[in-house]
């Protein structure tokens, strides 16, 4: 092959590179915009979150919130006596710590429930006392009684051993009850003194409503 050949066809060795580059460049910017397009359309489609978020904004639909009231213990004041079965039991002073809606409301150291349905009730205290056992209950006082039922009904029972030398343990306990309009929660503890935190990141009661 002579020099010009050569030449010849090293520049279509060449061309035919540069060729398919250009077409590799034309393919990928397509890519791209077809990948940039699906991704506008999608993020427009009627179920997209951008579609949710700008319904909400614009006011079109509404958040659906769960009811709930937090208390917690009042350092301000002492835990007080308060009879229940016939049995001096120790009570804790509340003080409103989170309230949303309208369900729940804290009422002389009870939780008022203004809307039926099933909800989750929880409950902490802290137990600073060398006695050898401690806990508390948490009670449904009913509005509605129906025949013998009892007015007083206990949902939760939470007891924890305690240490003599470091009395020092918190008792936990929840669960799911159904509560109707005008019912009371209450926590109380079954002795007639006790030494708790009234602090309220130690000693809470609250309510979230599921349904």
């Amino acid at each position: 092959m002579g020099p010009g050949m050569a030449a010849l066809a090293g520049a279509e060795h060449g061309t035919g590179q540069r060729t398919e580059e250009g077409q590799d460049a034309r393919h990928g910017g397509q890519t791209d915009n077809i990948s940039r397009r699906n991704s506008h359309e999608s993020m427009h489609q009627p179920g997209s979150p951008l579609m949710r978020m700008r319904r909400l904004v614009s006011g079109s639909e509404t958040l659906v919130t769960q009811p709930c009231l937090q208390l917690l213990a009042n350092n301000n004041r002492k835990t007080f006596s308060k009879e229940h079965n016939s049995e001096l039991h120790t009570g804790i002073p509340w003080q409103t710590g989170l309230k949303r809606g309208s369900a729940l409301e804290e009422d002389r150291d009870t939780i008022l429930v203004r809307e039926e349905g099933f909800y989750f009730v929880y409950s902490q205290v802290y137990y600073i006392d060398s006695t050898f056992a401690m806990g508390h209950v948490v009670i449904r006082r009913k509005r509605n009684v129906v025949g013998d039922e009892p007015q007083y009904v206990i949902l939760f029972r939470c007891i924890q051993n305690m240490n003599p030398v470091y009395p020092y343990n918190t008792c936990y306990t929840g669960g799911i009850v159904k509560l109707e309009v005008g019912d009371h929660l209450e926590l109380l503890i079954p002795r007639s003194t006790a030494n708790v935190s009234l602090y309220g990141d130690s000693t809470f009661l609250g309510a979230l409503k599921l349904t």
